[in-house]
C-alpha cells in the first residue's frame, strides 16, 4: 500500500502503472490472460495562472489521446515544465484510474489538478494550474 500527500491511498494507481509496465516487458506471460485496457482521452485545460506565464492563457487546452499521443492546437506551444508535471500521472489517468484514488482532487467533479513547478514570485514567470478531464473514447 502506498500513500500520497496527507495519507491518501494511491495503491490502485501504482498497481495499474506497474501492471502496464510488466505487460510491456513480459508480453509472452499474458498469452492465456486477456486484459481489457480502458484508455481514456485526457483533456488538459489551464484553470488558473499565478503570475505571468509566457506560454498559456486561461482556457488554453491540449489533449492526450490513446494514452500517449499529444495533440496541441495549431500555432500553440507546449511548455516542457507543464509536461514534466504531467508525466507521473498521465498514463494512469488514461487507464481510467480516478483522480480521487490518486490524490489529485478533493472534489466530486472527477477532474485531476496539477501545477507546473515554476516558482512565479521568484522567477518572474507564472505557475499554471491545470485541470485534467478524463473522457471515455469509443473502442
Amino acid at each position: 500500500m502506498a500513500y500520497c500527500g496527507a495519507d491518501r491511498q494511491m495503491d490502485f494507481g501504482i498497481v495499474a502503472t506497474v501492471a502496464h509496465a510488466y505487460r510491456l516487458a513480459y508480453p509472452h506471460r499474458f498469452t492465456r490472460i486477456v486484459i481489457e485496457e480502458v484508455i481514456m482521452q485526457l483533456v488538459v485545460r489551464v484553470k488558473e495562472i499565478r503570475g505571468n506565464c509566457p506560454i498559456y492563457q486561461l482556457g488554453d487546452s491540449f489533449v492526450i489521446r490513446k494514452g500517449y499521443i499529444l495533440e496541441v492546437p495549431s500555432g500553440k506551444g507546449i511548455c516542457m515544465h507543464a509536461l514534466a508535471a504531467l508525466f507521473p500521472f498521465y498514463r494512469t489517468l488514461a487507464e481510467g484510474v480516478s483522480p480521487q484514488q490518486m490524490g489529485l482532487t478533493s472534489e466530486a467533479d472527477n477532474k485531476a489538478y496539477i501545477q507546473c513547478p515554476d516558482a512565479a514570485e521568484y522567477t518572474g514567470g507564472g505557475t499554471v494550474v491545470f485541470e485534467i478531464e478524463q473522457v471515455e473514447t469509443a473502442k
